[in-house]
């Protein structure tokens, strides 16, 4: 249904010989600024170096920001692939990627990490805490997205930005998130979390809370460009994804 309304925006847009972002109300400002998804999690089993080396290709190609995923499930210090408790060594391999990406590109660049929502609450916590000295821009999804409350226990307990809402729906599922100080940061992924004017609808809610706006996008470079619309629109927008095997289709900045 989202990718049917942004359809629906295009043509309205090539109707009016307007773009999105003035049908959305105007724009803030001219240029959407990206992070780029490794894509480390195709490898097996990255080491440190990895995550050093895939750090500095994507400053060498521009990028400012970048990402990786720090849930491994070939992980061989997991309990089992089933239990969503970290152990120790798995939190210490997490630590050594994200130090050795930090250390390859300075202070300057932004390191963002995800974990997909498949660690429980204290692992959560524990690598919130141990992922502090790195100053990441956030952690996402540490826990799944349906306990709030929770999620708030993890933001609260650490000083490294909690990052979430990829799979959470519209402006009402981002509210309680919000009034409860759940995240610091939320990623909508704007083709399915209500389409454009939803997830401008979602960044205004979260701009009463001064919350940042990060939109979550693993879609076309279509749907990069009409997420980016969206970005120039609002005024707490922070960073917008994007993929490494996309770059051939944009110039970032």
């Amino acid at each position: 249904m989202s990718r049917f309304c942004i359809a629906l925006w295009d043509l309205a847009g090539k109707a009016l010989g307007l773009p999105i972002y003035q049908l959305l109300g105007g724009k803030f400002r001219d240029s959407v600024r990206v992070y780029m998804d490794t894509a480390l999690y195709q490898s097996s089993q990255p080491k440190p170096e990895d995550f050093a080396a895939a750090a500095k290709e994507a400053v060498e190609l521009g990028m400012t920001a970048v990402k990786f995923d720090l849930d491994q499930g070939n992980d061989p210090n997991k309990y089992d692939r089933y239990n969503w408790t970290a152990s120790p060594a798995e939190i210490q391999r997490m630590y050594d990627q994200m130090a050795a990406a930090r250390e390859a590109v300075g202070s300057n660049i932004d390191i963002c990490a995800d974990m997909h929502g498949r660690y429980d609450l204290p692992t959560g916590q524990r690598a919130a805490k141990v992922l502090e000295p790195i100053n990441l821009m956030w952690l996402e999804e540490p826990i799944p997205a349906e306990n709030v409350d929770s999620y708030a226990e993890i933001t609260k307990s650490t000083s490294t930005p909690i990052c979430a809402g990829e799979n959470i729906y519209l402006a009402y599922g981002f509210r309680p998130y919000l009034e409860k100080g759940a995240v610091d940061i939320i990623m909508p992924d704007l083709q399915k979390a209500g389409g454009l004017g939803e997830g401008q609808r979602i960044a205004n809610l979260a701009n009463l809370y001064y919350v940042p706006f990060a939109p979550h996008m693993v879609a076309s470079y279509l749907g990069a460009m009409a997420a980016a619309h969206v970005c120039a629109s609002v005024p707490n927008f922070m960073i917008l994804e994007w993929q490494i095997y996309c770059l051939k289709w944009v110039k970032p900045i």
